[in-house]
């Protein structure tokens, strides 16, 4: 079912507040004592006392003896209107075309209560083509529970979202980093992952300097599951042209950890193999030395694959998380992941 371009958002504990005796009081112009200039120029009048209730932090503002007027040059009447008649009536008319504005105002006044019903309208109506905008206010403003439902729109499309220059450029690294730990992004191969960061890194900008860059870039590696991380990404991202404009250190440590996340998913895995020597050797009538059999009279019970270019009169060998090729005269050793 098609969702209404417009919502009603109701404030749940309007019963508790008189919210009838306030609506009637401005209808009548009664105690407007505080004018609110827009953006486009015009004044919304309002009661102080009512907008220090409602809107905490402006509460030093309206309620300053020698204050009576505050100028909201971000938003025009309507937005500053609405926000008002929420404030009056615990109601508010929300849309695709004001959601934004009244998100960001809500913030900047405090009311938490028109910034969760903003989020509510929000939910269901987040799309490809529009989450992109929402990211960047969640970024700007901090909050986390926007950024919560933009999650998983970003996640159906995490490769196309995450290879917009924008994107990152709006991003925090700790909102990244907070994004790629969400599990809802399980599906998202950690190769992609990686990816993503290293975007990040050639995109997005620090002020404060190399060092906070470097905390950075350990934050969000330590933000993706490393041993589900391929070679091949690790060293192309670790080789990279923006990676080298990091120290030496950086760059090693950020495979070393990767060695070490490597090494300890294939412990246990591996278990059995630490007793074995276990060999392989190419039947001498085979040209294209495709099969292999054990050249040990008992078949240890432990399987394995690997990939080696064909040697005529070679053995394979494993041994201690490393598998080499031994020739007669010479030996080609490969790392085994």
């Amino acid at each position: 079912m098609a969702l209404e371009d417009k919502w009603t958002f109701t404030e749940q504990s309007a019963s508790i507040l008189p919210f009838g005796l306030f609506e009637k009081l401005r209808h009548r112009k009664k105690l407007l004592d505080f004018r609110i200039s827009s953006k486009d120029g015009r004044e919304v009048r309002a009661n102080r006392f009512l907008l220090a209730m409602r809107f905490p932090r402006i509460s030093d503002n309206v309620t300053a003896e020698d204050r009576a007027l505050m100028e909201w040059k971000r938003f025009n009447a309507d937005i500053v209107e609405a926000a008002v008649t929420f404030a009056y009536t615990g109601r508010v008319e929300i849309t695709m075309t004001n959601v934004a504005n009244l998100f960001l105002l809500s913030i900047n006044l405090g009311c938490s209560t028109l910034t969760s019903g903003c989020i509510e309208f929000l939910r269901p109506r987040l799309s490809e083509d529009n989450v992109e905008t929402f990211w960047f206010i969640a970024n700007a403003t901090m909050n986390s529970d926007l950024m919560g439902i933009c999650v998983p729109v970003i996640a159906d499309n995490f490769d196309g979202f995450t290879a917009r220059p924008q994107f990152h450029m709006s991003t925090a690294a700790e909102y990244l980093a907070s994004m790629l730990k969400d599990d809802r992004l399980n599906h998202v191969p950690e190769d992609a992952k990686l990816g993503a960061i290293a975007k990040w890194v050639e995109v997005a900008t620090t002020e404060e300097g190399e060092e906070c860059q470097i905390d950075c870039l350990k934050n969000l590696v330590e933000s993706i599951d490393l041993k589900r991380v391929s070679l091949e990404v690790c060293v192309k991202f670790c080789s990279s042209n923006v990676m080298m404009n990091f120290p030496e250190e950086c760059r090693q440590l950020i495979f070393d950890e990767w060695m070490v996340a490597k090494k300890s998913s294939r412990l246990a895995a591996r278990e059995t193999f630490k007793d074995y020597v276990i060999a392989y050797e190419t039947p001498s009538n085979s040209p294209q030395m495709l099969s292999f059999r054990s050249i040990f009279k008992e078949d240890p019970g432990v399987n394995f694959n690997f990939h080696m270019e064909s040697r005529q009169n070679c053995a394979v060998i494993f041994f201690n998380g490393e598998f080499a090729y031994y020739a007669k005269f010479c030996v080609f050793k490969t790392i085994f992941i």
